[in-house]
């Protein structure tokens, strides 16, 4: 069972690569672009090195590398997924220093994307941070477009 969500709690998050910042409506994928479910940060990455978003801990990393779920201590889910349609890839252009259950600190370098086979694979490359319990965040602060460092501040959530 995972602890509820701590009420009132800020998380601060990063930005898990280097890049530019972008508004979520620039994605060129239905799910993320329309914000169905999640408030998201983006970043188009110019860069392979992948960070943690917040300190927590990861809950999972998919067999096909792409995406990884880490857990605050504030009790903020976030889904990390590197690239678009790179499931297709079965996790070739991804290397991962994490294990579910490990603990990692913001901005901790975690892994690395090889940009150059997913570009010559035909996919994007684009990093999109998903918060998967919305129903736990209360407000998170505007972020706007430009260039970004890995481990750079991105943006505040406060819980409910």
């Amino acid at each position: 069972m995972t602890a509820a969500p701590i009420p009132g709690a800020n998380t601060g998050l990063v930005a898990p690569v280097a890049g530019s910042l972008v508004q979520i409506t620039e994605v060129k994928d239905d799910a993320f672009s329309q914000k169905k479910c999640w408030v998201t940060a983006l970043h188009r990455t110019n860069d392979g090195a992948i960070a943690a978003p917040a300190d927590g801990t990861i809950i999972s990393l998919t067999n096909t590398k792409h995406a990884f779920t880490l857990k605050t201590g504030t009790g903020l889910e976030l889904l990390v997924h590197l690239g678009l349609d790179t499931v297709e890839l079965g996790g070739v252009p991804f290397s991962f220093d994490i294990q579910p259950g490990q603990q990692v600190i913001s901005g901790q370098q975690i892994g690395t994307m090889d940009l150059q086979q997913i570009k010559d694979a035909g996919k994007d490359t684009t990093v999109i941070t998903v918060i998967t319990n919305m129903d736990a965040v209360a407000n998170v602060t505007e972020y706007y477009n430009g260039p970004v460092d890995v481990g750079a501040p991105v943006l505040q959530v406060r819980n409910k």
